[in-house]
């Protein structure tokens, strides 16, 4: 199986073609191949496919197997292989992924190189406005549940610590979810910036995550503490979430790690 690994702000990921390389058990081989120790390393795995609605289909497997909707991060690195790779001779084109199609836009000259990509129409669930009580072995915390075409749990604080991350840790295993959820601690500096950290659904601690990006920055502006764009401050880099009309995007960085072949 030939791949390629990049990561976008850090989240990284395994990518492979699927035209190019017909595997199967994709769940399993996510498992194996994510491990950091006896695999390749990664946050988890990423498979292109020749789309019907839309230019390629995008799928997403995250370290313990299981498949996500969407990933803000690898959409990101996707569309720059794909453009890097001649699978398509446009710097505009589209992804199907299990949240819904999404428009993405290379821009090949800049540095670092960016992508820009269509996340949808944010919503919340749960409850309105998103403001929901979870129970933990803290007491009740307060979550703005945001979906993004996948879900998400924000915790707003005035400081990010590791408290705080143990506390989102058990938020991400409440019964309340029996799917599991993602879950951001997130702190608003000022209008134009938001400091994040991340548990994600099937993967825990990961350095970023381009959907929880764009649930704080949605639940931030719904709340009035920002404006229509903001940049969201990861352990991984940065990201700029900015929204027109009801729609949010967002922007970074794809970056490459290495090639190589994996047996399997």
């Amino acid at each position: 199986m030939k791949f390629c690994k990049m990561n976008g702000c850090g989240n990284d990921y395994v990518f492979v073609y699927l035209p190019e390389n017909p595997i199967d058990r994709l769940g399993e081989l996510a498992k194996k191949v994510s491990d950091r120790h006896y695999g390749i390393g990664s946050d988890g795995l990423i498979v292109i496919d020749s789309g019907k609605e839309g230019d390629f289909r995008m799928r997403v497997f995250n370290a313990d197997g299981s498949e996500a909707a969407m990933c803000g991060n690898a959409i990101r690195c996707a569309a720059r292989w794909m453009r890097d790779e001649h699978k398509i001779d446009r710097d505009d084109f589209t992804f199907e992924t299990r949240g819904g199609l999404r428009h993405v836009r290379v821009e090949p000259d800049s540095r670092p190189y960016t992508v820009r990509v269509e996340m949808g129409i944010p919503r919340f669930f749960g409850a309105p406005q998103g403001e929901t009580a979870i129970l933990t072995h803290y007491g009740a915390v307060s979550a703005v549940l945001v979906d993004v075409g996948n879900p998400h749990a924000v915790l707003f604080t005035d400081k990010i610590c590791d408290g705080m991350m143990r506390l989102a840790e058990e938020v991400s295993q409440s019964d309340r979810f029996p799917d599991g959820i993602n879950v951001e601690v997130a702190s608003v500096e000022s209008r134009d910036t938001i400091r994040m950290r991340v548990i994600e659904r099937g993967s825990g601690e990961t350095l970023a995550c381009g959907t929880g990006a764009t649930a704080v920055a949605f639940a931030a502006k719904q709340k009035g503490w920002i404006d229509r764009s903001a940049t969201v401050v990861l352990k991984g880099g940065s990201l700029t979430i900015s929204f027109e009309g009801d729609t949010a995007y967002m922007a970074g960085d794809a970056n490459y790690n290495f090639r190589g072949e994996y047996q399997w």
